[in-house]
């Protein structure tokens, strides 16, 4: 992802991918809706905006793909967007939240998987 597209899944499509993997962390953005008017003022008003218009273009992406899709969200709510200063722990956290996805997928299974992602005896 990034500043044009921030889940690339049509690109993604356009490769003609089996089953497409992607991750989209959750980053605390903007200020909750109450905290707006009391202390953010028009920065935050506009975070929000921006915030909820990416969501809404995320969501339209995930409806309209074609393939076989895993969405992993590691919740990184406690870090600002642009703060690497925890960067070990949020790789962590999103290396924890795709094995707990990718565990136990249905269509990563020996039941229900692609060969070459089988999951280990």
């Amino acid at each position: 992802g990034g500043v044009v597209d921030n889940l690339p899944i049509r690109f993604a499509e356009s490769r003609d991918p089996d089953l497409i993997i992607a991750c989209m962390p959750r980053f605390k953005t903007y200020p909750d809706r109450w905290d707006v008017e009391k202390e953010a003022g028009i920065v935050g008003t506009v975070l929000r905006t921006n915030s909820m218009m990416i969501r809404a273009i995320l969501v339209n992406q995930i409806q309209a793909c074609t393939k076989p899709l895993i969405l992993i969200e590691p919740d990184l709510t406690d870090n600002e967007l642009f703060n690497f200063e925890n960067l070990n722990r949020m790789i962590f956290r999103g290396e924890h939240a795709a094995a707990k996805i990718l565990e136990n997928h249905p269509l990563l299974t020996e039941k229900g998987g692609f060969g070459f992602f089988r999951k280990r005896r």
